[in-house]
């Protein structure tokens, strides 16, 4: 036996007093195992050298291929433009959103539109199969899986319906991810919490203002009255709460529940930007006698048009709903009823973008809503100036009062309250 071999110790079997065999026998199998291997390499080693030559020359693989009886590749899948790329809504300022585990930012994306589309996000994806995760809590996660070009193993949801959908893209193939941030998807117990806070905070948007002898206002059914003495004029808002009574907000198609998105909001991880969404509230007027002994309830809007309206929110979570009123143009919710009433009148040749909202410094006195309306070239140039107050729109000007030939002109006193608001 080699020196090398031979143990240096000897393992006694303390059951028996006699040496353990097996210990050798291991031993033996391991150099055994060792001398195979270094074989096995060696062999590796020389098919390698041989075989490497021929791989290099033309036509060698698809000879072997046909020898083998082996099918031919198929041709890389070509992609149809925008079959890569894929654009995102309901998204949340404080979602987090990870591709193959990465987590993506503004900066990853790109944008395909023109830069006038409002909050659109879109990303351009790399070609074969990828797991999407998105966290927005309290919303519910979304662990999916993408594939450019798309397959059918794909899993995250999609927004397909472009009537439904906010994003438009601009070609058919590229996709729409449901990032799911809106009220719809939350579980029962925390859009039930997110409703009352937001009823708690439009209860505090309820104003007040002194109706005086000869002023004009609208009664529960909306038809003109006048008041022939003085009342204090409350206007309050009160939050919708039948989801299938929805209110179609002016431009869109879509009808509002109780709480729904009005941005088609789809940011990644952007601090900055706020999660707005539009509240279906119903105004109404309460108007009491100074003794308090009657108290007459008034109509948010004239006879045949709806009162109903919208009040946009902008809402945070940290454990609990954080809700404040979103109102970017700086105007109050009685401007919204004016705005809303404005659309649903129709009046022609006025187009809603050109309109400038101002409240009163006590918004129960009403709001001014100036703008322009088209000409013959369809260039808007022609001012005019509609003045809400009491439920009731008023032309204050002549050009106004052409848009509408029904509705009443407002005296002098309210033409300088019009000029004095929206100064």
């Amino acid at each position: 036996m080699n020196f090398r071999d031979e143990p240096d110790f000897e393992v006694i079997d303390l059951r028996t007093g006699l040496p353990d065999e097996r210990v050798y026998t291991h031993a033996d199998e391991r150099r055994q195992r060792r001398r195979q291997l270094s074989g096995a390499i060696s062999v590796l080693v020389v098919v390698i050298a041989l075989v490497l030559p021929f791989v290099t020359v033309p036509g060698f693989v698809a000879t072997v291929r046909q020898a083998l009886r082996l099918p031919a590749p198929g041709p890389s899948p070509t992609l149809t433009p925008g079959a890569d790329v894929v654009y995102f809504e309901h998204g949340l300022s404080w979602g987090v959103l990870l591709m193959d585990g990465k987590r993506i930012t503004n900066t990853d994306t790109s944008q395909a539109y023109t830069g006038l589309e409002e909050l659109y996000t879109s990303l351009r994806i790399p070609g074969g199969r990828h797991r999407l995760e998105y966290r927005a809590a309290p919303f519910p996660t979304i662990d999916c899986w993408l594939s450019a070009p798309p397959a059918a193993s794909d899993t995250c949801p999609l927004a397909s319906d472009p009537r439904q959908r906010d994003v438009q893209p601009p070609l058919p193939s590229e996709r729409v991810i449901d990032l799911g941030g809106s009220p719809a998807h939350l579980s029962p117990a925390l859009r039930s919490a997110l409703e009352a806070a937001v009823a708690h905070v439009l209860a505090q948007l309820s104003t007040s203002t002194t109706l005086t002898p000869g002023d004009a206002f609208a009664t529960a059914d909306g038809t003109p009255a006048v008041a022939t003495s003085a009342m204090a004029a409350t206007l309050s808002y009160a939050l919708a709460t039948n989801p299938n009574d929805g209110y179609t907000i002016p431009g869109s198609l879509r009808a509002c529940g109780v709480l729904c998105t009005s941005q088609p909001a789809s940011y990644i991880s952007d601090l900055r930007a706020e999660w707005v969404i539009a509240a279906h509230v119903i105004p109404t007027w309460t108007y009491t006698r100074d003794n308090g002994a009657t108290t007459i309830r008034g109509n948010a809007s004239p006879r045949g048009v709806s009162p109903d309206s919208i009040v946009p929110l902008s809402v945070r979570w940290d454990g609990a709903w954080r809700v404040r009123i979103a109102d970017a143009e700086a105007t109050s919710p009685i401007c919204f009823i004016a705005l809303n009433l404005f659309a649903a009148l129709h009046l022609t040749g006025a187009p809603l973008a050109s309109l400038r909202l101002y409240s009163a410094p006590t918004p129960a006195d009403g709001c001014v809503a100036a703008g322009a309306a088209v000409d013959a070239t369809g260039t808007p140039r022609i001012p005019f100036t509609v003045l809400y107050r009491f439920g009731l729109l008023f032309a204050v000007d002549d050009e106004a009062h052409q848009l509408l030939p029904g509705m009443q002109s407002a005296d002098a006193r309210l033409q300088g309250l019009a000029r004095a608001w929206s100064s």
